[in-house]
């Protein structure tokens, strides 16, 4: 639909408030703007006949019945100087999925010029929208005289998503798209390199020049899916790709008039393109904004909602080339399906959602067909990555892109990863890019001028490490100097307490002093409770809050002939009058006990109340403290059943730090994420009661842990100056010692204290 051309018209207004991505797909975007298309302005009086025409032509099965006029009470009191009234023209539903698209028109106050009314028309239709949970919506802004006329296509806030960059889409794009054109036109890597550079790289073109009959044939009737399509960035970097590689080939065919980057396009869009998304709302969206983009007709029947992971939404169909940036997800958020994903190999309590999404894109491709998937890099070196990183090493591996802790991305929760594969034979190498360099301009070129090439067998399924060969081999070493912590401590390490309800569970101090003083009683069971936060390495936590401890079985075993709710509430008033403000969220807790107020059954709750090292799960140097007071620690801690102070100095040693950060996932702004698997694997040095040198040793690093944990309990705003270089030389005590113990070169020590 040419007169409503959105490529060429598109403004973008900032949105004003941050507001979470529900749309499926675009899985990187958790806040951004929404997306306001301006379509046509004039200063003639509408017509209402021909508007309603263009509509039609993308929204075909318009309800034209479905109308109000509205203004008074339905305008809000900040609109009402500029807008007068609002009406509904029609609007379309589709025949399966709940979306909705309106077509509207508002009419200015007296006065008011279409220039001073349309920011606040903006943000009008956006609350109307969010208000009344439609998707998207047509509007006709026309003063009250109504002369002139400016028509805009407004999507819902909850519709916003962040733009990823063109040149990250079109990467993702591309190494499918070359895998597909490999197999099906026989090219070698070097031709299909240089074919793809559009001029940047020089090379000989003979074979392109031979093949170009076959090639353009591959991409004219190419299948292409996006299984995850949300706001559709993702299939419009591969239709202007396609486009582009098309017309790259003019200069060998038969000129025709007919052999546009246009006309590309329009034949990628309604041959070659199929999408699917779980949300229906941004699927009516994506087909109704390619209408605008498109004189030629969209088929409906190639834009399938539905939940791809579980049906076969299809029907059988394989693609030649998927490339989709999956959303993200935790399981708990969509355990409605879990059971159905079990036959997953990427399958576990804790996997996110996109790693499901990159191992069904595999079972979608045809032979020789290419995958590209944009995700999050955590999948590299968390626990719950373990599946997939497994299931990749037995397909085809082409490319890994890491951007490491570098966000490519403003508004993004997480660094990305690019992944490129077939379902061929099994990779022996796998080119490897680890992004450093956050100013780069063309990731493409990043790739061409960084990439390594890494044995797919030197990556382990308990983490994927793309590491320098010094790096690697200092690793090696260390490892091969211990033996895991997990055995070093035997097995009792742990995560901390997750309450599934901190605001009714872990009441912060105010609140839990409140509750004593109504029922003295209530001391018995509100325990001091750590976040991680407040856990520092070496230094006496800091006390903010308390858990409600009423573990799983207490209630049946403590009642008697009492009810439950009886004996809650007569045992404990004050605790029982707290939790009823939040009975209905804790009763859907799936961690929960027997009774909607009672924590989840855990077998190492005493382990708390022990002497213990507690380290916290975000950070940005490994921490650890030995607690000795019995303190509980939520999730984000983990908990190492042990007053050993040499294995705290360790921990909080340079090496550990090092080691750690080469385990663990990273995350923005220099942090890393450490939990107990993490944990469980670093290697300790055993000290043999034989060996004088190594006995000194662990003897230095005790005292120094045991001396910084005196030091580090001063509050910081009541260190003076000869405390703080106490502590500094205690910890360069440690680290000295450490380096013996573990046998390090002068460059070792260097690499690790520079990393």
């Amino acid at each position: 639909m040419q007169s409503f051309n959105t490529a060429q018209n598109a403004l973008y207004y900032q949105h004003r408030n941050n507001i979470k991505n529900t749309s499926g797909g675009d899985g990187m975007s958790s806040t951004g703007k929404s997306q306001i298309i301006e379509l046509k302005a004039s200063d003639a009086l509408i017509n209402f006949d021909e508007y309603l025409s263009e509509i039609r032509t993308c929204l075909p099965s318009l309800n034209e019945d479905d109308t109000w006029i509205r203004s008074g009470i339905h305008i809000g009191e900040k609109y009402k100087k500029h807008i007068s009234s609002f009406r509904l023209f029609g609007s379309q539903t589709p025949k399966i999925g709940r979306a909705r698209i309106e077509v509207l028109l508002v009419k200015t106050q007296i006065g008011v010029s279409i220039s001073d009314a349309a920011p606040h028309c903006a943000d009008f239709i956006r609350d109307h929208l969010t208000r009344t949970g439609t998707d998207a919506a047509f509007v006709a802004l026309v003063p009250s005289t109504g002369e002139g006329w400016h028509t805009f296509f407004v999507k819902s806030p909850l519709h916003d998503t962040v733009d990823i960059p063109e040149d990250i889409l079109t990467h993702t794009c591309s190494g499918a798209l070359k895998i597909h054109i490999k197999k099906a036109c026989g090219l070698s890597d070097a031709a299909l390199d240089g074919y793809f550079s559009f001029g940047y790289a020089l090379f000989d073109d003979t074979v392109i020049k031979a093949k170009a009959k076959e090639i353009d044939k591959s991409l004219r009737y190419l299948k292409f899916c996006d299984i995850a399509s949300g706001s559709g960035q993702m299939l419009h970097a591969m239709a202007g790709l396609v486009a582009k590689l098309r017309s790259g080939l003019n200069k060998y065919l038969c000129s025709h008039a007919d052999r546009t980057e246009k006309n590309f396009t329009e034949q990628f869009l309604t041959g070659s393109l199929y999408a699917s998304d779980y949300d229906a709302g941004a699927l009516e969206i994506l087909k109704t904004m390619l209408r605008m983009d498109t004189d030629k007709k969209i088929d409906d029947r190639r834009f399938v909602w539905g939940n791809i992971l579980t049906e076969d939404l299809f029907e059988g169909m394989l693609f030649d080339v998927i490339a989709t940036n999956p959303p993200h997800m935790k399981q708990d958020e969509f355990s409605f399906i879990k059971e159905k994903l079990e036959s997953y190999a990427s399958f576990s309590h804790n996997t996110d959602l996109y790693c499901y999404y990159t191992e069904k894109a595999f079972g979608l491709l045809t032979d020789g067909g290419g995958v590209g998937v944009l995700m999050s890099n955590r999948w590299m070196r968390s626990g719950y990555g373990v599946g997939l990183r497994h299931f990749l090493t037995q397909k085809n591996i082409t490319e890994i892109v890491d951007y490491a802790n570098i966000p490519p991305v403003k508004g993004i929760s997480t660094p990305l990863s690019i992944v490129v594969g077939s379902n061929g034979a099994p990779s022996e190498d796998v080119s490897v890019t680890v992004v450093e360099d956050a100013d780069h301009e063309n990731i493409s070129l990043y790739v061409e001028e960084q990439s390594e090439i890494q044995t797919i067998s030197s990556l382990s399924d308990e983490g994927w490490i793309f590491d320098a060969e010094d790096t690697a081999v200092l690793m090696n070493k260390i490892t091969d100097m211990g033996v895991p912590l997990e055995e070093y401590v035997e097995g009792h390490i742990y995560r901390g307490i997750l309450t599934g309800l901190n605001e009714a569970f872990a009441p912060d101090r105010a609140t839990a002093e409140k509750i004593i003083e109504k029922d003295p009683n209530s001391s018995k069971i509100l325990r001091p409770f750590l976040s991680g936060r407040n856990v520092k390495r070496y230094a006496i936590p800091t006390v903010k809050k308390y858990l409600v401890f009423l573990p799983k079985g207490i209630t049946d075993k403590m009642r008697g002939d009492l009810g439950p709710e009886e004996w809650l509430c007569s045992q404990y008033p004050a605790i029982a009058e707290h939790l009823a403000k939040f009975e209905e969220k804790a009763s859907k807790r799936r961690d929960k006990g027997d009774y909607w107020w009672e924590l989840r059954s855990c077998r190492y709750y005493g382990e708390f109340e022990k002497t213990k090292i507690i380290c916290p799960t975000i950070v940005k140097h490994i921490s650890a403290t030995i607690d000795t007071k019995g303190l509980f620690s939520n999730d984000k801690t983990s908990i190492i059943a042990s007053d050993d102070f040499y294995l705290l100095g360790l921990l909080n040693s340079n090496l550990m730090d090092f080691y750690m950060r080469r385990i663990c996932t990273e995350l923005l702004n220099e942090h890393y994420e450490v939990k107990p698997a993490n944990l469980s694997v670093l290697p300790i040095k055993k000290i043999s009661p034989t060996n004088s040198f190594h006995v000194n040793l662990k003897t230095e690093i005790e005292n120094g842990a045991m001396k910084l944990s005196k030091l580090c309990s001063v509050h910081e705003k009541e260190r003076t100056e000869d405390i703080n270089e106490d502590i500094r030389e205690a910890e360069r005590v440690i680290n000295r010692a450490v380096a013996r113990l573990y046998r390090l070169s002068a460059g070792e020590i260097s690499l690790i204290e520079n990393y």
